[in-house]
């Protein structure tokens, strides 16, 4: 983005199972350089099963940039229905938050064993007490999505932790806003495949800490404090905002 033009267009596309289907497009006036954008670009009439991407290309009359997002396939919108913290041992599943969940008392929250889980927080807040685990995975929690909604006031928002060898495997973690937890937004002991997309972090001490985490694409994030690597490779790091410069890498990492 050029700091001399004051105009910035983003298009967006969307694809059905590899197929167009519709294209939004919006603009933007006194954007800069420094410029942090959030817009929407909703579809509706969706059916589960189907596979979609979205297709972004942003202009300023004098630059150009686009990127596509990952594959989301759509799953039964009904779900299962989750009122309180509560384990999700399940495989193959979609869950739903029907409420918030406010100062929980229990080290952890929602705590997920089962493969092939969703879970959609459907915009409510999980809140603690300034400790314990808003989300954990743990060994056999393999391809595991957890999206739209707020973590609070725990000490770590979401960890993923195992055994050597039971490594957590394909992860995605997207729009999602860490508040005020006091250690880590985000605490990957073990975890490996993952994204971390379009969330936003505020308050606490280290925003996203990677540890023996490798192959994760780490995009279009708003940091306000640190992220830690440590014997974590082959990470990307793409189109994050951070209001503060404090990235750390320990001992045998490497990232893009």
């Amino acid at each position: 983005l050029s700091d001399t033009a004051a105009t910035l267009n983003i298009s967006f596309t969307w694809y059905r199972n590899g197929v167009l289907n519709t294209t939004f497009n919006s603009n933007f006036t006194g954007v800069t350089s420094a410029s942090t954008i959030y817009t929407s670009a909703l579809v509706t009439n969706l059916t589960p099963g189907e596979r979609w991407i979205c297709s972004a290309n942003a202009t300023d009359t004098i630059n150009s940039s686009s990127d596509n997002s990952s594959y989301v396939t759509i799953a039964n919108s009904t779900g299962q229905q989750i009122f309180d913290c509560t384990t999700i041992s399940q495989s193959n599943i979609y869950t739903v938050l029907q409420n918030d969940i406010n100062n929980s008392t229990g080290s952890i929250c929602i705590d997920i064993t089962g493969s092939n889980v969703t879970f959609n927080l459907n915009g409510h807040t999980i809140d603690g007490i300034d400790s314990g685990t808003g989300v954990r995975l743990r060994s056999g929690a393999n391809n595991v999505t957890i999206l739209n909604g707020t973590l609070s006031d725990w000490e770590q928002g979401i960890y993923i932790t195992g055994a050597v060898g039971e490594e957590i495997n394909v992860f995605n973690f997207t729009n999602l806003f860490f508040n005020s937890n006091s250690m880590y937004g985000i605490f990957s002991q073990i975890g490996n495949n993952g994204s971390v997309t379009f969330n936003r972090f505020i308050g606490g001490s280290i925003d996203l800490y990677l540890s023996n985490s490798n192959n994760i694409t780490i995009k279009w994030n708003n940091f306000t404090n640190s992220v830690y690597l440590s014997d974590s490779n082959n990470n990307i790091f793409s189109h994050n905002n951070f209001s503060t410069i404090n990235f750390y890498t320990m001992s045998n990492n490497n990232y893009g």
